[in-house]
């Protein structure tokens, strides 16, 4: 969710400084076609060359990084994506042979787990006779939740 913020914000803010690039290369062709004669001179001054070139060389930049933004990048970005998914997955590793195996999140620490799935939420989701399979070391401090587990048990689970 942090992620989707941040992109939200990032393109955002992107946004924003193509619309500002976007009104000051076209004031700035504007100007050097349409300004007073007393501030940029006459007809084909260098005042006036150099107002307009600089406004085209803005409009020009800012169209090669919109092109490149919404047609390339999503396209390199989706090869890059599927390559280093792949790669991952041929490593031998913990992490890759998990997800080989279809586990989504790994926690370094018991607490990072607790926090991001609370033991009284997994308990309480589980459903009468449904069943709670707890394996080697968990069960240590599975056993010391004696209230989920008596609130379960009342409840119709097996465990």
């Amino acid at each position: 969710m942090m992620r989707n913020q941040q992109n939200h914000q990032t393109r955002e803010i992107s946004s924003l400084l193509m619309i500002i690039f976007l009104l000051a290369g076209v004031a700035l062709v504007g100007f050097a076609e349409l300004g007073p004669e007393t501030v940029l001179g006459l007809g084909n001054s260098w005042q006036r060359n150099l107002l307009n070139s600089l406004g085209v060389f803005i409009l020009g930049v800012l169209a090669v990084s919109w092109l490149y933004e919404k047609f390339l990048i999503e396209k390199h970005f989706g090869q890059f994506r599927q390559l280093i998914h792949e790669q991952i997955r041929a490593m031998d590793t913990v992490q890759s042979k998990c997800l080989k195996l279809g586990i989504g999140e790994l926690f370094e620490t018991r607490s990072e787990l607790e926090m991001a799935h609370p033991f009284a939420d997994r308990i309480n989701s589980v459903k009468p006779n449904g069943r709670v399979l707890c394996i080697a070391r968990s069960l240590f401090h599975f056993l010391n939740r004696e209230a989920e587990l008596k609130a379960a048990l009342e409840r119709g689970a097996l465990i």
